[in-house]
This record gives structure tokens, sequence and C-alpha cells, in this order.
């Protein structure tokens, strides 16, 4: 019985392994015309991307951001840095101290409320030590252009370290500090021209910045000017800063930073990739770079037993840049649609930087559409100081102040204006809360509509608010 049995059994044996030998061959073979075809399609990619820009990679990338930089006499950066250098030791602990306590002087309030004197006497006393480290600053306005040279990091450019954007922070605190201090004591002109070195610093030094998280900081530090301004108008009638600081937001909103940092991201990602697949760097960093977490061993066999093609992914990823890099060249609501219509592909999480774009050009959307209204709105205090009322229409002001009225990027349609009771808006219609539903998007702003506010000569200066507050750092317990 057995022996009748076996014959068959064997036979039955021998075909199938010879199935499961011709399917594994099959498989390997396929495996192989896929990554090959994908190499291809690398190639051709690569290939047409020297042609159409030769400065693609990081030695282009770098050269091109480093060589327009102005040595140091004429270095608008360099000259505000060594300013802030100038400020007192203990100033920076102080300022800190006075915002944890949440009673400092904020732009961000939007009110005419005048802080309370012992909360401005913290402020005052850092204005005071700080005098030399402002004329350098106010000084340093004057210069044209200025930056920092960049270099990627190796063998993985995303740990490239970027120490001197907290440098551009403190500098333009420094200069909202001053802002604050002048505005308080109602010089209006004086205010404005320390937030306009703050911005044009701001910008002259992160305008070509090869990062997304150093073109973040640019948009911060904007967003942060144009309330500063509001704060001005809130405390003070400033009168011959008021056109050159509505210039000042005109040019920064017209400052395209999406593209520099996308073909810095773009070289960096390729990179990165090349390091990967030549053995420089562990399959697995693409997903753990170093210092995070990684999984363990055996999960990780796992996956890299199941045949990721980095090929592929490498592709995919590029595919995804160059798209977005279209995209940027278009204007308005066109430009977000473009990128939400950029497909994700079949790379993991697309990796570390495409989720994030098109919630950095949303984020761009708003910094410039607070920019545009800010310019705006000191386009109608002009018209007010001159005319003695806010216009009532953004029609009315006359192309010497106002040459044409700016596009909401939202919506592509003229920025919203208002007259209220106690002086004006300027707005957007903002994003809007439905446009953060994509599972992709993380934003750096809310969704809230941009405005920029304006009162009345008799509604400035208000008292200070109810004098119940958190304790001071060195109040008695």
């Amino acid at each position: 019985m057995t022996r009748r049995w076996f014959k068959p059994l064997a036979a039955a044996a021998g075909i199938a392994a010879t199935l499961a030998l011709l399917a594994g061959v099959s498989l390997v073979a396929d495996r192989f015309a896929t990554r090959r075809a994908d190499e291809r399609r690398l190639e051709e990619a690569l290939a047409r991307l020297d042609a159409d820009d030769p400065g693609w990679t990081i030695a282009g990338v770098e050269a091109a951001h480093n060589a327009p930089i102005p040595d140091d006499a004429d270095n608008v950066t360099t000259a505000t840095l060594t300013a802030a250098g100038w400020r007192s030791p203990g100033s920076k602990v102080r300022r800190h101290a006075i915002l944890f306590a949440k009673t400092a002087p904020d732009p961000v309030r939007g009110d005419t409320r005048l802080p309370r004197d012992e909360e401005f006497c913290w402020l005052y006393e850092i204005h005071t030590e700080s005098a030399e480290a402002h004329r350098l600053a106010l000084a340093a306005r004057r210069l044209p252009s200025g930056g920092l040279p960049v270099r990627f990091g190796d063998p993985d450019p995303g740990n490239t370290l970027l120490p001197y954007l907290e440098w551009v922070n403190e500098a333009v605190a420094m200069l909202h500090d001053l802002a604050t201090v002048e505005a308080y004591f109602g010089r209006g002109d004086e205010a404005l021209r320390a937030t306009e070195a703050g911005l044009h610093f701001s910008q002259a030094t992160l305008s070509a910045e090869p990062y997304l998280v150093g073109q973040s900081v640019r948009l911060s530090l904007a967003l942060q000017a144009a309330r500063m301004a509001q704060q001005t108008l809130a405390w003070s009638e400033p009168s011959a800063e008021l056109a050159g600081m509505q210039a000042a937001f005109e040019n920064a909103a017209a400052v395209d930073g999406i593209t520099p940092a996308l073909r810095g991201q773009r070289a960096a990602e390729m990179r990165l990739y090349d390091n990967v697949r030549s053995g420089a760097l562990p399959w697995d960093h693409l997903d753990f770079p170093a210092g995070t977490v990684k999984p363990p061993a055996a999960d990780r066999l796992r996956s890299r037993l199941g045949g990721r093609n980095l090929v592929r992914e490498q592709a995919d990823k590029l595919d995804a840049f160059n798209a977005f890099l279209a995209a940027a060249r278009l204007s308005g609501p066109a430009r977000l649609a473009a990128c939400d219509a950029v497909p994700a592909g079949d790379v993991p999480l697309l990796l570390r930087f495409v989720p994030t774009v098109p919630a950095f050009v949303e984020s761009d959307d708003q910094a410039r559409s607070q920019l545009l209204c800010a310019a705006v709105g000191l386009a109608c205090e002009r018209y007010r100081r001159q005319f003695g009322h806010f216009p009532a229409a953004l029609a009315d002001l006359p192309a010497s102040i106002l040459p044409t009225i700016p596009a909401d990027p939202f919506s592509g349609r003229p920025l919203l204006y208002q007259r209220v009771a106690d002086g004006a808006t300027v707005s957007t219609v903002g994003p809007g809360v439905t446009r953060h539903a994509d599972p992709r998007r993380w934003g750096y702003f809310d969704s809230r509509p941009t405005q920029f506010r304006l009162w009345n000569p008799e509604f400035r200066r208000s008292p200070p608010p109810a004098p119940d507050r958190l304790p001071l750092p060195g109040d008695a317990p």
C-alpha cells in the first residue's frame, strides 16, 4: 500500500517543487525587470534635471546661495548680529523671565491697551542697557543685502546644523523690544524704524535659505513685524516712516522663499538616497535617522527582506519635488491647489520633507496675506493723516499712496476692507478650517482670517488692563 502511493506522491512533490521553482524564478525575473525599469526611469529623470537645472545638486545649491553674500563690512546680517552681541549679557535671561510670566507687552495682543508700569519697567531696564546695540542695529538697516554661508551635512544632509536661526531670532527680538519701548513713549516713527530694521535683517538673511525650516523662521519673523507695526499704530501716530514701512512689507510679501527651499531639500534628499544606496548610510536610516528610536532588529529584518525598492522611492521623491517646484511658479489659490494635487506615490510617509510642503505653502500664503494687509493698513493710515479720516473703501486710496490693491493669496480677489466704529480693518478670507483635514498637512499658523487693525486717534493708548496678574519675577512671595 505504501509503495503504491509512493511514486504518485513523489511525482506530485516533484511537480510542486518545479512549479515553486518556476514561480520563484519568475518572481525574481519580474522583480529584476521592475528594478531595471525603475533605474532607467531615475536615470532619465536625473538626466533631464541635469539639462534643465545644472546647479540642482548640493554643490550647486551651496554655490548659488553663498556666492552673492557680501563681505562683512557690507553685510546687514553680520552687522546686525554683531550689534546684538553688544546687548547686556543678562538681558536675554530677564527677557525670557518676563515672557514666562506672561506679563510683558505683547504685539500679538493687537489691542490699544498700554502695559502696566511694573511690567514695562522690566523691559525698559533691558532697553537702557542696550543703547549701543540699538545704535549699531539701526545703522545696519542701511546695508542693502546680507546672508550667512550654508554647508549641507554629510553623509546625511538632514543633519545640517542651523545655529544661526536662533541668532536671527534673538537679534529680531532685540529690535522688537526697542520698537515696543519707542511705541510706549509715543515715538511711532522710531518704533517703525526699529520694526523695519528687524524685517529687513530677517529678509536679507533668510530669503534665499535652502531649507524649509529656515524659510519657516523667515515667515514667522515677518508675521511678528506686521503685528509690531499694528501695535505701534495702537500706541502712537507715526508719520515719516509710514511710507518706508509700507514698502518694506510689500517687498517682503513679494519674496519667493519656496523655490530656494524646495531646491535645497530636493538636493539633500537625492544625496541622502545616493548615500544609502551606496552603503555610506544604513538602509533603515531613511526611516530612522541617527538619534531616533529604531524598531526591534527582527522587525527591521522583515522589512528589509520585503524587497524595499529604494530606486523607485528615489524616483518618486524626485518626481514629487519637481511637481512642487512647478506648482511654486503659480500664484494665488492655484499654487496651493497644484501642491495639493501632487500624488504621494508609494514612498513610505514620502519621507521627511515632502509631506510638509502643502502646509508650508499654506503658511507662506498666510504670512504673505498678513504682510499685504499690513502694507494696505499703513496706506490707510497715510490717507487718514492726509485727509483726517480713514477711506470709505480701498478704491478711494490715491495711486500716490497705493498704486494697486493687492490680491488675497487665498481667494485671488482684492483684500477686504471695512470701516468700524473705532477705526478700520484690512483682512483676507483666510485658508478656512477645512484645509487642515488633509492628514499629510501640519500647519505653522492657525486657519483664522488674517486681519490688520487700525484705530481712530481717540481710541489709541487705552489704559492698562486690570491689575490681576501672575507674579513678576523677583516679586516677594
